[in-house]
């Protein structure tokens, strides 16, 4: 990935503008999902920060981890979004969370179960 002077890549200069044919293209060209920024900011964080529902739809498609917070103050794309009142994003971004709490949980269960045999 190329960078700029604040360590940002294509993508994440994509994603906080919300081009999603440009994000795309770069998902498919193997773009970093989960770079962060001299700010600490991963693209997905970008993208919910300013509203971009299709752009975070088409980051969590693609496995960004919506759980990385911005390392400075602790914010999560879940949080700025709901503080900035994008709606549509939080509810992506929960969705996409409970998917992976229940994922991770069924393999919890399935790992115990196993060791109990």
């Amino acid at each position: 990935d190329i960078l700029n002077q604040k360590s940002e890549s294509l993508l994440s200069i994509s994603a906080t503008h919300g081009h999603l044919t440009v994000v795309k293209w770069l998902i498919t060209k193997k773009a970093a999902l989960n770079h962060r920024t001299s700010e600490n900011c991963t693209p997905l964080f970008l993208a919910s920060m300013n509203g971009h529902t299709e752009v975070v739809k088409e980051l969590l498609k693609s496995k960004a981890d919506p759980l990385i917070c911005r390392s400075l103050d602790n914010a999560s794309p879940v949080w700025i979004a709901s503080s900035n009142g994008y709606l549509e994003v939080v509810k992506e971004l929960a969705k996409k969370m409970k998917k992976e709490k229940l994922s991770a949980y069924r393999k919890f269960k399935a790992k115990k179960s196993a060791a109990v045999v």
